[in-house]
């Protein structure tokens, strides 16, 4: 899956463990963008992550991993968009094995 937009998402597993770390940033040109500007581009990001959603079958992994992506987008907008975050660091979500959101990352069924 790949999705295009300001953020950088990537996956890290934890060696001798299941368990993984969701790695969020920002793009270097997200990051050169004025405040503003930032604020109008992640909310255009969002609402094509929530478009983009509802076009895949309800069933389909691809589908639950962008709505992840949208529910870490939707907690970090209203912090972007007032400059709270600092956007030349990584956000480091830790998820462990036996999570719906760990059995999504390793591929195993959600039901």
């Amino acid at each position: 899956m790949k999705i295009d937009g300001p953020l950088k998402i990537g996956i890290v597993t934890q060696d001798n463990s299941l368990d993984r770390e969701i790695h969020v940033g920002f793009t270097d040109t997200f990051q050169n963008l004025t405040l503003q500007e930032q604020g109008r581009v992640f909310n255009q990001y969002v609402e094509h992550l929530r478009s983009q959603t509802k076009a895949i079958a309800k069933d389909n992994q691809e589908r639950q991993g962008m709505l992840t992506v949208l529910q870490i987008a939707e907690q970090l907008a209203p912090h972007v968009q007032a400059g709270e975050i600092p956007l030349n660091e990584t956000i480091i979500i830790e998820v462990s094995s036996e999570s719906v959101l760990g059995n999504l990352i390793s591929g195993r069924s959600l039901n």
